[in-house]
Parts: C-alpha cells; sequence; structure tokens
C-alpha cells in the first residue's frame, strides 16, 4: 500500500513538472492564441456595434428629411395663403376707391386731397381694429380669472374709445379736404361699403371678422 502511495506522488509531480516544462517551452503561442481569440471578439462586437450605429444615422437622416419636406410643405401653403390675402387686400382697396370716387363724385383735385388723409386713418384704425380682434380671439379661447378678464374687457373698451377720438380728429381733416356734402355722402359711402364688402366675403366663403 506504502509503495502504491508513494508510486502515485512520484506520478503526480512528474507530471507537473511536465506540464508546466511545456507552458515554459511555448508560452508566446499560448499568449498569441488568447490574444487572437480576444481581438476577433473585439472585431465582430465592432462591427455589429458599427453596423447597428450606421442604421441608426440612416434613420436619423430619413427622419430629417421628412422634416424638412413638412417644412416646405407648410412654408409654400403660408406663402400662398399670404399671397391670397394680399391679392384679395389689393382687390379690395381698388374696389374702394373706385366705390368712393363715384359716391362721393370727387373730382380729381378733390381725389388728390382726400386719399393721402383717407389712407393714413385707415391706417391707424386697422391698429385699433387689429387690438380688440385679438384681444376677442383672447377672450374665446383662454382661460381667465376674474382679474384678467376685466383687464381685457377694459381694454376693448379703450379701443372703440381710441377709435372714436380718432374719427373725431380726422372729421377736422376731412372737412378741410371736402365740402360738407361730400363729407356727409363720406360717411354714409363707409357704412355702405362695409355692407356690400362682407356680402363680397360671404359669397367667397371668406372669414368675417367683426
Amino acid at each position: 500500500m506504502k509503495k502504491t502511495l508513494i508510486l502515485f506522488i512520484a506520478s503526480a509531480v512528474a507530471f507537473s513538472a511536465v506540464a508546466e516544462h511545456s507552458d515554459a517551452e511555448h508560452p508566446d503561442a499560448e499568449r498569441a492564441e488568447k490574444k487572437e481569440t480576444h481581438e476577433w471578439l473585439i472585431a465582430n462586437n465592432d462591427s455589429v456595434g458599427k453596423q447597428r450605429h450606421e442604421q441608426a444615422q440612416v434613420r436619423k437622416k430619413q427622419a430629417q428629411e421628412h422634416k424638412e419636406q413638412a417644412q416646405v410643405r407648410r412654408a409654400d401653403s403660408d406663402s400662398t395663403k399670404q399671397q391670397q390675402r394680399r391679392q384679395r387686400h389689393e382687390q379690395m382697396q381698388a374696389r374702394k376707391v373706385g366705390y368712393f370716387t363715384a359716391q362721393l363724385e370727387l373730382t380729381p383735385d378733390e381725389a388728390a386731397l382726400f386719399w393721402p388723409v383717407y389712407n393714413e386713418y385707415w391706417k391707424k384704425r386697422d391698429d385699433f381694429f387689429n387690438e380688440r380682434n385679438n384681444l376677442m380671439r383672447k377672450a374665446k379661447h383662454d382661460k381667465m380669472d376674474d382679474k384678467k378678464a376685466l383687464q381685457v374687457a377694459q381694454r376693448m373698451i379703450d379701443c372703440l374709445q381710441d377709435d372714436a377720438n380718432l374719427m373725431r380728429e380726422y372729421n377736422e381733416k376731412f372737412a378741410k379736404v371736402l365740402p360738407p356734402q361730400k363729407l356727409l355722402k363720406y360717411y354714409i359711402a363707409e357704412e355702405s361699403f362695409k355692407v356690400e364688402l362682407l356680402n363680397v366675403l360671404r359669397k367667397h366663403g371668406d372669414k368675417v371678422e367683426n
């Protein structure tokens, strides 16, 4: 039994020595193999990661192109709408000039004096109208507390008062370029043209804001 145990231990020691000798003889080959395996894993992972990155970049580029195309379409639509509004405004102005000239029976000299005053007057009135319409839209769509609602209501009244003051101011200016009878015809023509303009807008399906 003792002999068998001694032989087993001796064999184990010899095998260990042989193995150590073998590792000592070929350390570079083993390290090279491990390094090659490690590099292959890294390269393989890099390839997959690179492919995923490229796919993500393609999707990002496509999304950006779709966004830019949508912006171009919206810009074209807005540009078309603005152009249509300008055309309608120019047509309305031409219609107004013809209508007032006929209703007031303006002479060339009277027209040369009247229209600069009239255009100046309406440029200022438009500011009041636009502000009041914006306030009305705000009142319809925004939630307000009592304090804010009171402020908006007061400003709407102020706009009407400012408009009335402007009318008094320009009544004096109109009186300097028009005889009394034609001055009265002017105010009548303002109201009758407003009715005609509303009818034209409704006929073409345009939104009418009071």
